[in-house]
């Protein structure tokens, strides 16, 4: 499936980031600063791997921060599980995916709430990991061919 929507498509995006916050919900802390290098993203999320809610926001325009309007990635952690969610502009999500064959959904929390997951956007820590170190460098999307946008 190719991300070909709204004004940009991926591989044009580009750029650095320029912020990235961490929520973690189970120790109560909010818009946590994180050094933008991949070497401290990663030990981030594998410092967060076992909380049930933990959200890492990775913001190329740090003017976007806080604005749902932005663009920016998030890698959120929830009980041993991962999801890995983009937006792209105003109103354009898309999700890695992990296994496109998976069916039914998972217990799974975002931003605190604790709620249900389609399975199929549920990734290993490592892809988690390869996708946000890619994106905290070149502000692009990791290997088109395994996004799905949602409807």
């Amino acid at each position: 499936m190719s991300l070909e929507r709204g004004a940009m498509t991926v591989g044009e995006m580009g750029g650095v980031v320029e912020a990235v916050y961490l929520d973690d919900w189970d120790a109560d802390v909010r818009e946590k600063p994180i050094p933008a290098d991949p070497e401290t993203v990663e030990a981030t999320i594998r410092q967060i791997a076992g909380r049930s809610c933990a959200d890492l926001f990775f913001y190329p325009d740090a003017a976007d921060v806080g604005w749902s309007g932005g663009r920016w990635l998030a890698v959120t952690a929830s009980g041993g599980q991962f999801a890995v969610t983009a937006q792209l502009g105003e109103g354009e999500w898309a999700h890695l995916v992990g296994d496109a064959c998976a069916e039914g959904e998972a217990e799974f929390a975002h931003g605190g709430q604790p709620a249900t997951w389609p399975r199929r956007f549920l990734v290993s820590i490592e892809d988690a990991i390869a996708a946000a170190r890619h994106y905290v460098v070149d502000a692009d999307l990791l290997d088109p061919s395994r996004w799905s946008w949602a409807e």
